[in-house]
């Protein structure tokens, strides 16, 4: 098992970007990464995750974008013995598995499927495998 997050500090340092850094309105943004997996055999996946069928937001899908294209060459430049799997995108239908449906790159998934997606680093419907 993984350590647990403290969602309370998190959210902490995300408010205070907010109140503190210049407004958008300026071309100051701020987006963050939900979730980086890998593995020590060096496979490595960039994870959205959204509630309530949420997109990505454009400006957050602009740096996202950035980012991934940068870990694909990057990885291959850089780091060749590892595998990028690209960023995917993990929706809930509302909250959780327990009130709706989930989503992995579009296609609804079981609990168990993206258990095995998530942790084989297997999923070929991931836009940025393309």
């Amino acid at each position: 098992m993984t350590r647990k997050r403290k969602m309370d500090e998190d959210h902490r340092f995300s408010d205070w970007i907010r109140e503190r850094c210049p407004d958008s309105s300026t071309g100051y943004l701020c987006s963050d990464v939900d979730l980086v997996l890998f593995d020590r055999a060096g496979h490595v996946v960039l994870l959205e995750v959204k509630r309530y069928m949420s997109k990505i937001p454009r400006g957050q899908q602009s740096v996202l974008s950035l980012v991934d294209e940068c870990m694909r060459v990057g990885m291959r430049e850089l780091h060749p013995k590892w595998t990028y799997h690209g960023l995917w995108l993990l929706q809930f239908a509302n909250t959780y598995f327990d009130d709706g449906l989930v989503f992995l790159n579009g296609k609804v998934v079981s609990e168990d499927a993206l258990l095995h997606a998530l942790t084989a680093f297997d999923d070929t419907g991931s836009p940025s495998q393309k």
